[in-house]
């Protein structure tokens, strides 16, 4: 319905399948991690579901992507838990389907945040990586979506 950044799709995919280069994942395939642990958080091991939902990152970043499309933040563990909600949401479907190109975009900008801190730079400010959301987002909507808005609304 929606063409999604071909970059942002497969990364989508990838985590729909739980093949993200996690370190959990890396240390799985025998590669000699230094640590497991969340680069971001240093609370749990770097699985998938931890640094996308379940780190105190991700989840401040839903809770913001969810203020801001007018929708009540739940709390999600993993993707199945995340596939389950929207599949409940009691919205339109060209609503659901921006809204969930809006959260693949969301764990870009957060695997691109832990990539970050993995290799040189300091932990990410939410408010930050908020905005870049909304900024990519908006630009893929006024880009591919046959919607009409502008910035204000």
């Amino acid at each position: 319905m929606f063409n999604i950044p071909i970059k942002i799709n497969i990364f989508a995919w990838r985590v729909s399948l739980d093949r993200l280069p996690s370190r959990l994942n890396l240390s799985i395939r025998g590669l000699d991690i230094p640590s497991i642990f969340c680069p971001l958080c240093s609370i749990d091991v770097e699985s998938t579901s931890h640094l996308l939902f379940a780190c105190h990152l991700a989840r401040h970043l839903m809770i913001k992507v969810a203020r801001w499309w007018e929708l009540e933040y739940q709390d999600f563990l993993s993707y199945d838990d995340w596939l389950l909600w929207l599949a409940n949401l009691r919205v339109t479907k060209r609503f659901k389907g921006v809204f969930e190109g809006v959260c693949y975009i969301m764990w870009w900008v957060n695997w691109k945040s832990r990539n970050q801190v993995l290799f040189g730079s300091e932990l990410p400010r939410v408010v930050l990586l908020f905005d870049e959301i909304v900024w990519l987002s908006f630009n893929w909507c006024s880009n591919s979506c046959s919607l009409n808005f502008d910035w204000n609304s």
